[in-house]
């Protein structure tokens, strides 16, 4: 019997279809948290103009509560600017001692 010396063949074919197969997976997660990010952008700026709109409305309750307390003798009504955005308001007198007040605040023509 002879003993025939054996060689190795080493098969790098292979290794590259991983690599391609990792580099493909890795650009796929990439582009899925890209378009997640960029379709949250909306939502998160919606959410702070609201948030921002709050605000206004909150001055323009505090502008009508001024307002009351330099004694009005009736309804009225008032519109203001703060910060970034605008509010409006409108107080209503019921009695001497009960007033109703709506304000509405709005940024980026986005109410609240």
């Amino acid at each position: 019997m002879l003993n025939s010396p054996t060689r190795r063949v080493r098969d790098e074919s292979g290794s590259i279809i991983v690599a391609v197969g990792v580099l493909m997976v890795l650009t796929l997660l990439c582009v899925a948290v890209l378009a997640r990010t960029l379709g949250t952008l909306n939502s998160v700026r919606h959410t702070q103009d609201f948030s921002a709109a709050l605000a206004s409305a909150d001055g323009g309750m505090a502008a009508a509560i001024y307002q009351i307390d330099q004694v009005q003798s009736g309804s009225f009504n008032g519109a203001g600017t703060l910060g970034g955005g605008t509010y409006l308001y409108k107080a209503t007198k019921v009695d001497d001692n009960t007033w109703t007040v709506h304000a509405k605040g709005t940024v980026n023509n986005r109410p609240h």
